[in-house]
């Protein structure tokens, strides 16, 4: 249990600095006048966008995993507890 904790705070901690980069990324398409800088500025942010996405739902995945396995685990002991 200790590592899905482990892996769910990392890509806690990785999302969190994508979305720094997609603030700042944002911040810079604003304010520069260079066509081509802010096109490339939009890509890095939807891929910043798309990473975080994808992240979230492993998360999401891992969750629902985990919450299954209990629930079997659970019953499982519940029937084994219930047969004595």
């Amino acid at each position: 249990m200790a590592k899905i904790q482990l892996v769910t705070q990392s890509a806690g901690n990785l999302v969190y600095c994508l979305n720094s980069l997609l603030k700042a990324g944002a911040d810079i398409a604003s304010k520069d006048d260079d066509i081509q800088e802010k096109v490339n500025i939009c890509h890095l942010v939807l891929y910043c966008i798309i990473i975080i996405t994808i992240i979230t739902t492993i998360i999401i995945i891992i969750i629902i995993i985990i919450t299954i396995t209990t629930i079997i685990i659970t019953l499982k002991l519940y029937l084994k507890r219930e047969a004595q």
